[in-house]
């Protein structure tokens, strides 16, 4: 079923969601466009989808465990040049995801994107709400579509960096077992065996 919207952007009403998940598709608008106009790209982490924040984490992850080995296991003029491929994000503690999305160098573009096109139309926010699929796009009249996905668990998030994030995320899987495996060579050891693919 398909349904209507209207999310209305009053000052007053941007408290939706702020401290907790957002439970509709009119709340995590809202999340959104203040994490905009906050200028922070933390709240833009805390904005997205939930399997977008998953891959994040698994890219932070991989690129933690790849920083350990290369700084444990590698010659020094190998040193340098493997951690030079690796964002200083990398450093953030996996506990706090949302600051190595800060610190990422394409989080801010992210940011200015959603920035200039949440604020292009005219009008309060309308949209529509598939409740069989679980997603939504919200636009202003003559602005852009913005399109989120809810979890099943009920809680809403952009989910417009998605696909993006999942590639980010075989990416590092793949380059986290290049650096295994380079780590076990450089230790004198028989390379860990690399898992099967996933059909």
């Amino acid at each position: 079923m398909i349904r209507l919207l209207v999310a209305a952007l009053m000052t007053a009403a941007l408290g939706g969601c702020s401290d907790g998940p957002c439970m509709s598709a009119e709340d995590a608008y809202m999340r959104l466009a203040r994490a905009a106009d906050k200028g922070d790209t933390a709240r833009i982490f805390d904005a997205l989808d939930t399997p977008t924040q998953w891959s994040i984490e698994s890219v932070q992850h991989a690129q933690r465990e790849m920083r350990t080995l290369i700084l444990a296991s590698y010659p020094p003029e190998e040193k340098a040049r493997a951690l030079a491929r690796i964002p200083a994000a990398a450093e953030e503690d996996e506990e706090h995801p949302r600051r190595y999305f800060r610190r990422i160098d394409t989080s801010q573009s992210v940011l200015d994107d959603v920035l200039h096109r949440i604020h292009v139309g005219e009008g309060k926010p309308v949209g529509t709400v598939d409740d069989r699929l679980r997603t939504a796009t919200v636009w202003r009249a003559g602005g852009s579509i913005f399109h989120f996905a809810a979890d099943k668990d009920g809680r809403w998030g952009w989910a417009e960096q998605r696909e993006q994030w999942e590639n980010n995320k075989l990416r590092a899987t793949h380059d986290l077992e290049t650096v295994r495996e380079n780590a076990a060579i450089y230790e004198g050891q028989k390379p860990p065996p690399r898992p099967a693919p996933v059909n």
